[in-house]
């Protein structure tokens, strides 16, 4: 959907529970984070990662699949071992219209875009 200058309606793009919702400050904290904290956070909790396979895959830019996204699933083993799975991989961006926006000032959301 093609939207013109001044033309945004927020009820047009996000859920209606959403509208009105307010995002977790954990959330909102990881968002505003670099990829290289992120790397390096992700390294200190998986000391086992290659960490410039970690940079790597965070600063990647698709070149055809650009909206792709992934739904992924918390699970835990028999031995309590805790990880996640991706479950299905999907071309549509669709989840944006399920997340709050990351600061009430920024009407538009363009933090998702």
């Amino acid at each position: 959907m093609w939207v013109e200058p001044g033309g945004f309606e927020p009820a047009r793009h996000f859920y209606p529970q959403v509208l009105n919702a307010h995002i977790h400050p954990m959330v909102r904290h990881f968002m505003s984070l670099s990829n290289d904290r992120i790397a390096t956070r992700y390294c200190h909790l998986h000391p086992e990662a290659d960490e410039q396979a970690v940079r790597g895959v965070l600063s990647h830019r698709p070149r055809h699949f650009l909206w792709g996204g992934a739904d992924l699933l918390l699970v835990t083993n028999e031995t309590g071992s805790r990880g996640v799975v991706v479950v299905e991989t999907n071309s549509s961006p669709s989840g944006q219209k399920s997340m709050p926006i990351l600061s009430e000032d920024e009407e538009l959301s363009l933090i998702h875009i």
